[in-house]
């Protein structure tokens, strides 16, 4: 008997593998959000610096995240985006290919595979964060396929709270 759920308390995802047998079927085991949405565990988030800048890079999406100088996060996210023509995000396929990492300094060399709905994008990537609190984030890619799409490129997410609000100034390498 389904009961209807007391107001405020919400419903928690349960994930399992069902497995049939002829006309039975047994629940095997509870998965994972991570394994059910990429085909796997998550590596853990790598603490990295860049002189007085801290941050977390995630190994398994080549993304950037909470970049903070001190207690204020300046950066939520940096990362590379393929998103199809109906905004999309095609999940990228991370192998790392070069990981040094120092006191205060990193450099990270990795290839990309985006790859579903007739979409197939490769691309390669360099994160660089020097001494000096400068991060540079590359990265070149190919098409191997045609295909719509709505973006293709490095976005950046700004923290909410410090923010949400604010002025703010864009300067342009030209310097307009």
């Amino acid at each position: 008997m389904l009961r209807d759920r007391p107001a405020g308390m919400r419903a928690l995802p349960c994930y399992f593998l069902l497995v049939t047998h002829g006309n039975l079927a047994t629940v095997s085991a509870m998965l994972s959000k991570p394994l059910l949405h990429a085909g796997g565990e998550s590596q853990p988030p790598i603490l990295l610096k860049a002189g007085p800048l801290t941050l977390l890079s995630e190994p398994d999406t080549a993304c950037l995240r909470h970049i903070r100088l001190g207690d204020h996060e300046v950066v939520r996210a940096i990362y590379a985006a393929v998103r199809d023509q109906n905004w999309a995000t095609i999940v990228p396929k991370v192998t790392l290919r070069e990981q040094t990492s120092n006191a205060d300094s990193f450099h990270l060399v990795f290839d990309c595979v985006c790859q579903g709905e007739g979409i197939d994008f490769f691309w390669n990537g360099t994160i660089t964060g020097e001494a000096s609190g400068k991060i540079r984030f590359t990265f070149d890619g190919v098409a191997n396929s045609d295909f719509l799409r709505n973006r293709i490129g490095i976005c950046i997410l700004h923290p909410i709270v410090e923010c949400a609000g604010k002025s703010v100034a864009i300067e342009h390498p030209d310097g307009r």
